[in-house]
């Protein structure tokens, strides 16, 4: 395919599926790709839906952000602007202390696993070790006579997976060029000094990038792997220049789902590493234009949907936030994007020293406090780039003083223990009480305050279904789920899979309540119709975050046709 045309494609993925309108075999709009048409009539029919999203999007070239995509015209809220499948699935290097099946990754292996016959990976089981994607790799370690212990014996884990993962690309490469085009290199890698902060709510998929900062990983990791796979495998016949390359593309274009878009269905493969090819030309922003869901989150070829978060003006780019953090504030964002993907956040989040007016990471002036004043301590961003792992000055907006700032990195570092040792919100919840104002220093919307509300809150269901739930305790972890929707429309309005999950969560609260029965006492009836109203307008919410016909079907059967029951049934009473 000539360079111009796949500038002009976007969107990467099959050749048929079923049309738009009336499901038979389809060919995708020759402009955009984004939906399927058995011919030219319900192309037609369909058009005043399908011109919205319709070449939406260029490829802009400059020397800062290299290939990107941009707007060509306005394009409203939760538009379709791109659908691709990924060219290449790879086991994710970053969580140490999961075991992933090479051929179907799945990442429920115990330590001592099945092994491929013949090369010794770990594998669910035989028919694993025959699936595709493993085949070249398996032969490469044949034809090396290398045999893989079990994971539990390799000393550098992440080492190991890292290059199980570039060979890989590697050898994919050979058969998808494009694959050689993404970028495989910070051109001039940012610094990451000291270690990695600590962050309460911190990822696993972000967590692995900032443990090893961009520079660490680019000058030692990626070489690392290569020569274990040349020395130690004995795959000498790959030059290492090839096997770092690999995993350098592997590194920076590497997609991690989020958890929240496989947050109804869990299918094996969704914490792999994946490759796209349009999706590697996004750029990053704290507040993005872009939003990406699965297009059908049962379906094992997770094609992916990247959709509008909000009205997007014609010029604007096309961004997604490639922390997912919503609730972050700005010097954790800057800092974890410096040593994670080596560039400084400038985007109007990261200039913000009020997050927004919500000042999530403004701790209260201790001066002030005692005087029985809350006020609230502003970084000072201007100029600060965070090298050398420094914090910013902090200024009081009551009283003005600087020199003395609480040691919130401290609180941190005792809530992440807390959390580790896997204490209920329950005990947590009194000492965030001791940690706030007037005792402490954090006001009620500071981000270690939001952190641990929103994790209580996603954890509500599983111990609604775990052990059941009180009237009163219903009516708690709503009123939290409302509280940190509230909040997240003013740190990152639109479609999200912050809101998405949330939504979910306040949405099986009320409807758990009412499938129970409802609360006891004679005004039963009056608070189970309530909830029913509740849960309409959940359900306009939610809808907005489904977009493809198998996806519409499940938000149908798993929530609307449900709650209908309930309306329809308390209508009459």
């Amino acid at each position: 395919m000539a360079a111009e045309q796949q500038d002009k494609l976007l969107s990467f993925n099959a050749e048929s599926a079923p049309c738009t309108v009336c499901g038979a075999a389809g060919r995708p709009c020759g402009r955009c790709r984004l939906d399927y048409y058995c011919g030219k009539k319900h192309q037609v029919q369909d058009w005043a839906r399908h011109k919205v999203g319709c070449g939406a999007l260029e490829v802009r070239q400059d020397d800062a952000l290299g290939r990107h995509l941009v707007f060509a015209k306005d394009v409203p809220a939760g538009t379709v602007v791109l659908r691709e499948l990924p060219l290449l699935v790879v086991p994710p290097p970053w969580n140490p202390r999961m075991v992933f099946c090479v051929g179907c990754l799945s990442d429920r292996l115990p330590l001592w696993h099945p092994q491929c016959p013949l090369c010794g990976w770990p594998v669910c089981s035989p028919s694993c070790s025959r699936l595709p994607r493993h085949q070249a790799e398996c032969a490469a370690f044949q034809r090396a006579g290398f045999m893989s212990d079990v994971v539990l014996t390799w000393p550098d884990k992440e080492k190991v997976w890292t290059a199980l993962s570039a060979l890989r690309t590697h050898l994919a490469s050979e058969k998808q060029p494009l694959l050689l085009e993404m970028q495989s290199s910070h051109s001039a890698v940012l610094p990451s000094e000291g270690a990695l902060p600590t962050v309460l709510g911190l990822v696993d998929a972000v967590g692995w990038r900032c443990t090893f900062g961009a520079d660490v990983r680019q000058e030692r990791r990626w070489s690392a792997a290569a020569r274990w796979l040349r020395e130690e495998a004995g795959l000498h016949w790959i030059a290492e220049e090839d096997l770092v390359r690999a995993a350098g593309m592997n590194d920076i274009n590497g997609v991690q789902l989020n958890p929240m878009n496989a947050v109804e269905s869990l299918v094996k493969g969704k914490m792999g590493t994946f490759l796209f090819h349009a999706l590697s030309r996004v750029q990053h922003c704290c507040n993005p234009t872009g939003l990406l869901l699965c297009r059908d989150s049962k379906a094992a070829d997770l094609e992916q949907l990247l959709v509008t978060t909000r009205d997007v003006k014609a010029g604007e780019h096309l961004s997604i936030d490639y922390l997912d953090m919503a609730f972050q504030d700005a010097v954790t964002r800057r800092r974890l994007l410096r040593r994670g993907w080596s560039f400084e956040c400038r985007c109007e989040r990261c200039e913000d020293p009020t997050a927004c007016g919500v000042y999530i990471g403004s701790p209260c002036c201790p001066q002030c406090s005692e005087r029985g004043e809350q006020q609230l301590m502003v970084p000072e961003l201007a100029g600060w780039d965070g090298q050398g792992g420094g914090l910013p000055g902090y200024r009081c907006q009551g009283c003005g003083q600087t020199a003395e700032v609480p040691d919130v990195i401290a609180v941190e570092a005792e809530l992440i223990e807390m959390k580790t040792a896997m204490r209920g919100f329950g005990t947590i919840c009194p000492h965030l009480d001791e940690l706030t104002f007037p005792r402490g220093p954090l006001h009620k919307d500071h981000r270690l305050r939001l952190l641990s509300e929103l994790s209580a809150t996603l954890v509500a269901v599983v111990q609604m279904i775990g052990s059941g739930m009180g009237e009163a305790d219903v009516k708690r972890n709503v009123a939290r789920a409302e509280r940190m929707l509230h909040v997240l429309g003013k740190l990152k309005p639109g479609l999200s899979h912050h809101r998405w999950a949330l939504l979910l969560v306040k949405f099986d609260l009320l409807f758990n309540s009412l499938k129970t029965g409802g609360p006891r006492g004679p005004n039963r009836i009056r608070v189970m119709k309530e909830r029913c109203q509740e849960l309409e307008a959940v359900l306009v919410q939610l809808e907005p975050h489904y977009f493809s016909p198998p996806e519409k079907k499940h938000l149908f059967e798993t929530y609307q046709k449900p709650a209908t029951v309930f309306t329809n049934a308390l209508s009459s009473v």
